[in-house]
């Protein structure tokens, strides 16, 4: 009895504890909020977590956040805190996921009224677009962004990525000038407006990059300047150190040669202080190709040989397998075949660890993408069932306490019965029932696991074979590009010699009209004229196709007598029998 009695204050102590916790714990909750800002931190706080791609305790503050946005009903800190979601989506390569979160934000904003919200949602969405492929909305949402934005300081970050992600997709494209329009309106933004000299820099030199893959050489050397001075600003010696390396690759391309020395040797000064050897390594095979170029053979043998000695200490990294590349090159250009397969050799085999090495960060990606659409399935689930408690809490405790007297009633009847021992014998063995069938359902789960694994080996194979076909379809294009390129020259070699002396008849043509000839002579010479002058016309179409192909057409305009030239091609194309050429010109319209 005494037991019982013990047991009844126990569950009356519960009730009034399921009564009383769930307030307390929400003042707490707001006192934080309110004072302290704590949404507001657990939401920087993600940020901050997501640029250092520390993904897993991002997740944990972001729906931290989530949760105590509800309780605190602040519809912006909600949102916020669904662009972080979609943000470690997206680093997941969970776009559809991403692409949930990043709407359901964009909804909340638009119903707050916050423009500048909206924006940098438009641009999440966009990203995200972009990430897929499909440019067009990818555009319109990052359009749809820059139409939110006004001339304010607080806009002009969002303002300033947005053109840089529109730049993006244009690049991606192969729109060249556009994208070098929008990167540049970014880098206005930062430089000038918010004068944030880090991205400032990066951009500036990624220009300078695409400057160098256009051939635009005065480009380049502009934007690694503006690099430079930014990064003189930040005194930011590897990055000072990379302009150089990159501003001496560009004058050495120009043949600039003491320039070209000057720049890499100050690059090699900065690498030496910093200890970089990767850096080191390929400013010392810049300087291997400069001498190169100017034929001192020695220097380059030395400056080549520095570089693979660098390369060859250092563990794998990303850049290493081109650099061994170069120096193969440059050693094929020097004659020195054994010391070129050399680093071939070292090339290749550079090349397939960053292969390898890509490949198994694929399969961890994909692994993380189903395994993060899972574990968000799961959290929207237990949302849901948090919401649900939440709204009816106060029917449940009214619940236990109308329930709380049958609930005794029937403890004290369980008590008494004798009967209590076999039940709980028969629950016991039903639970055995259920762990036996769980250990038959998980042995089932490892068979498909295995059949999943000889699936993803199948699939590496595969994936082996088209990246071997892919490179022969890259040799192949470059033969046919070559091919075109042959040819093209060919004809304008011809062409510009058949213009050179079709010039010369025209010429010696219009002497003989000159010294006032016979009136039988009159009319051949013009007759020669006229098809002197139409092979001309044609060699000159010829050219001009020519430009068409390489972009550098340029129209011009000029006046002519149309009457004069009906009256050539009338003499050169002479009537045949029951034919006849006639031609009528209203007076107003001969000029």
């Amino acid at each position: 009895m005494k037991k019982i009695y013990l047991f009844f204050l126990f569950i009356l102590s519960a009730t009034n504890f399921a009564f009383q916790s769930p307030n307390t714990n929400n003042v707490i909750a707001k006192n934080e909020v309110t004072e302290g800002g704590a949404l507001q931190r657990l939401n920087q706080s993600t940020l901050q977590l997501i640029e250092k791609n520390q993904l897993l305790q991002a997740e944990k503050e972001a729906t931290e956040a989530l949760k105590l946005s509800k309780i605190e009903n602040s519809v912006l800190g909600n949102a916020v805190a669904l662009d972080n979601l979609g943000l470690i989506a997206q680093a997941r390569f969970d776009y559809t996921n991403a692409m949930n979160y990043f709407v359901e934000a964009l909804k909340l904003k638009q119903t707050a009224g916050d423009n500048r919200g909206v924006a940098i949602s438009k641009n999440n969405i966009g990203k995200v677009f972009h990430l897929q492929s499909n440019e067009n909305q990818a555009l319109t949402n990052y359009d749809a962004a820059l139409g939110l934005l006004t001339g304010k300081i607080s806009d002009m970050q969002t303002s300033a990525e947005t053109h840089y992600n529109i730049g993006d997709v244009f690049l991606s494209q192969k729109f060249y000038g556009k994208a070098i329009q929008e990167f540049d309106k970014a880098l206005k933004i930062w430089s000038e407006d918010l004068q944030d000299f880090h991205k400032s820099a990066s951009l500036a030199f990624f220009l300078g990059k695409i400057n160098i893959d256009l051939k635009d050489n005065d480009g380049a050397l502009n934007n690694f300047n503006a690099s430079l001075n930014f990064h003189r600003m930040l005194n930011d010696e590897i990055g000072m150190a990379n302009d150089f390396l990159y501003l001496s690759k560009v004058y050495n391309e120009q043949a600039d040669t003491d320039l070209s020395i000057e720049n890499a040797n100050k690059a090699l000064a900065l690498y030496e202080k910093s200890q970089n050897v990767i850096g080191l390594a390929e400013v010392n095979c810049q300087l291997g190709s400069i001498y190169l170029k100017n034929k001192n053979t020695k220097l380059a043998t030395a400056f080549f040989e520095k570089s693979g000695s660098l390369l060859r200490g250092v563990k794998f990294q990303p850049t290493v397998p081109l650099l061994f590349k170069n120096i193969a090159d440059g050693y094929l250009q020097l004659g020195d075949f054994l010391k070129a397969y050399d680093y071939l050799s070292d090339y290749a085999t550079s090349r397939d660890s960053l292969f390898n090495s890509e490949k198994s960060r694929a399969l961890v990606d994909m692994t993380t993408k189903y395994e993060s659409e899972f574990a968000v399935k799961d959290k929207n689930r237990q949302l849901a069932i948090f919401a649900k408690e939440k709204s009816e809490e106060l029917f449940l405790r009214w619940l236990l306490v109308g329930f709380a007297s049958l609930i005794l009633i029937a403890l004290w009847l369980t008590f008494k019965n004798y009967r209590i021992k076999k039940q709980d014998n028969e629950k016991l063995s039903a639970l055995n029932g259920q762990i036996k069938v769980q250990n038959k359902v998980m042995a089932m789960q490892n068979d498909s696991l295995e059949q999943s694994n000889i699936e993803l080996n199948e699939k590496n194979l595969t994936l082996d074979s088209l990246n071997s076909r892919l490179v022969e379809v890259i040799s192949e294009k470059e033969n046919a590009q070559n091919t075109n390129f042959s040819k093209d020259n060919y004809l304008v070699d011809v062409s510009a010699r058949m213009g050179d002396s079709l010039t010369t008849i025209v010429k010696e043509a219009s002497t003989l009209m000159a010294d006032q000839p016979r009136k039988t002579q009159e009319q051949p010479i013009r007759n020669l004229q006229f098809a002197t002058n139409t092979l001309l016309v044609l060699i000159n179409d010829v050219l001009d196709f020519s430009n068409i192909e390489a972009g550098k057409v340029i129209l011009k305009s000029h006046n002519f007598d149309t009457l004069n030239v009906f009256e050539e091609i009338k003499n050169d194309f002479k009537p045949k029998a029951n034919v006849s050429f006639e031609m009528q010109f209203p007076q107003s319209q001969i000029y």
